[in-house]
Order: structure tokens, then C-alpha cells, then sequence
């Protein structure tokens, strides 16, 4: 409710709005409009809607089924890089590069990053499985943009919040920090999907502080997946922030170049069966 709202709250709401607006990216939750009720002070926030439920529920539901039943290896590329799209959109924004001009490069993943349009990068700042929604079709959306920061330019931010699980080394030591502390919760919740625990679990922050500073975690081949996929996600918990790969340099690895050559021809399918709902719908009206 509005007016019952700190003026801080108030502002937090108002970045949200903000953030929203401008975050249209087919990996990230779309924004459809606001409204505000005068008679009650209440702000309603529309959204699209998520039909398939959160990554957190999906895992919980593979956790706790007899016998456990792991995701491919498939589905885990798949994931990793639709959210790593959404964390290019955000972070530099605009949307990634199309993929010709990655797969046309004489070297892998050359291809110029644009400019953002307008010098503002968004940090998510609380990336975890329950903010990685599904649509209907199974696509990921990263949505909950309630603790985002945009920042100008190569600026640091300062503030201490986010998931305590899926913090990076640099906000649990109070530093300033950058975009690369949503790449390594990007890390933990991969790392999460393919071990069903957060990479570092503890029975209290204290605890949980020391182990994330330690930064030691285990491997995920133990769990049947490639080296490859464990390799990947360890660079995004290096615990040196300059180590870690950017969206950018995620989407360059070539199992999230042919990740994407798969979704592109999902996206095309999609579009050829709406198309032809349309048409069908259009000549039963005609009849």
C-alpha cells in the first residue's frame, strides 16, 4: 500500500517501475503496466504471466523424487544460457548480439558487443531459483527486479542486499561491487540445478560468510555431468570478480552458442504455429 509506504520504499517501488519498463527482453518477466488505486493508496503492478511455476520448485520436485531424477545436461545449457541472455540484456543494455554475427566470426564469439543505448547497466542483485520463472512453453524468465540497482557507466554499488546463499565474496566482505556478483549467483544456481544444494551450505551466516570467502566447491562430475559444464560454472565462482567471465563472455563458449542455434529454432517453430492458430481462427470467423 502507497501511503503506507517509507519514503525509501516508496523510491524502491519507483526504481522497480523504472527498471521494468525498460528491461524487454524475451528472458526476462515482461512488464505490462501500472496502476494506482487514489480511493486505496494500493499500486498494482502487471506482469506476464509464468504458468510453468519457478526454477526452485522444479529442482525441489527432482529432489524429492524416488528415485532422484537429474536434469540433462541438455536442459542444464539450456537454462544457463537463457539467463545468461537476460544478464546480457540487463547488463549492458541491450540484447546480445545475434547469433550470426557469432557464428560468422573467423574466431568464436569476436563479435562487437554494442553500446548500451543508454549508459546504465542494471544489477539484479538477488538472482536464485525462485526469481528464474517458466512460461507456459517452458521458457526461462528472470524476473523480481524488487532489490535491482541501476547503475551509470563503470559505477560501483555499495549496498549490502540480496539471498544470503547466492552472495558473492565481495558483498559478504562489504566492497564495492559490480555486475560480476550477479554472475557468480548465476554460478550458484546452476551449480544448484545439478547438485540440488547451493554450492555452499552452512547452519548459520557466520558460518556461511567463511565458507563463501573460502570459496572452495565441490565438482558436479560426480553428479554424471562433463567436465565442461563444471569448468563453466567454476569460472563464475572464482572468487577474484576480474576472473570471472561476463554475460558476454559466457554466451561466446560454444555450448551456449549451439544452445542458442537450438532455442532460435524453437522461437521460429513457435511463431510458425501462432501464425497459423491465427489463420485457422481468422477462417472459422470467415465461415
Amino acid at each position: 500500500m502507497w501511503r503506507k509506504m517509507k519514503p525509501r520504499e516508496q523510491e524502491q517501488l519507483a526504481a522497480e517501475i523504472r527498471i521494468l519498463r525498460d528491461l524487454q527482453h524475451k528472458n526476462i518477466v515482461r512488464y505490462i503496466s501500472e496502476t494506482v488505486d487514489h480511493e486505496t493508496k494500493m499500486v498494482y503492478i502487471y506482469m506476464e504471466y509464468c504458468g510453468n511455476g519457478d526454477l526452485y520448485e522444479l529442482i525441489q520436485s527432482r529432489k524429492e523424487s524416488s528415485p532422484v531424477v537429474r536434469f540433462s545436461e541438455h536442459t542444464v545449457w539450456q537454462i544457463f544460457t537463457q539467463l545468461a541472455m537476460a544478464l546480457f540484456r540487463c547488463h549492458n543494455g541491450v540484447d546480445p548480439p545475434p547469433l550470426e554475427d557469432i557464428t560468422n566470426s573467423a574466431t568464436l564469439g569476436t563479435a562487437q558487443i554494442p553500446q548500451a543505448k543508454t549508459g546504465n547497466i542494471v544489477l539484479h542483485r538477488d538472482i536464485k531459483p525462485h526469481n528464474v520463472f517458466l512460461d507456459h512453453n517452458n521458457r526461462v524468465k528472470l524476473g523480481d527486479f524488487g532489490l535491482s540497482k541501476e547503475l551509470r557507466g563503470q559505477n560501483l554499488a555499495e549496498t549490502f542486499v540480496g539471498t544470503p546463499f547466492y552472495m558473492s565474496p565481495e558483498i559478504i566482505a562489504g566492497r564495492a561491487y559490480n555486475a560480476k556478483s550477479d554472475i557468480w549467483a548465476l554460478g550458484c544456481v546452476i551449480y544448484e540445478m545439478c547438485a540440488f544444494d547451493p554450492p555452499f551450505l552452512a547452519r548459520d551466516q557466520h558460518e556461511l560468510n567463511r565458507k563463501i570467502k573460502v570459496g572452495a566447491v565441490s565438482s558436479i562430475v560426480r553428479y554424471g555431468y562433463s567436465e565442461v559444464l563444471n569448468s563453466t560454472i567454476q569460472t563464475c565462482l572464482r572468487q577474484d570478480e576480474k576472473m570471472r567471465p561476463s554475460a558476454a563472455g559466457l554466451l561466446r563458449r560454444p555450448e551456449m552458442v549451439m544452445a542458442r542455434q537450438q532455442l532460435h529454432y524453437f522461437d521460429r517453430e513457435e511463431l510458425l504455429l501462432e501464425k497459423e492458430t491465427r489463420l485457422v481462427a481468422h477462417s472459422e470467423k470467415r465461415v
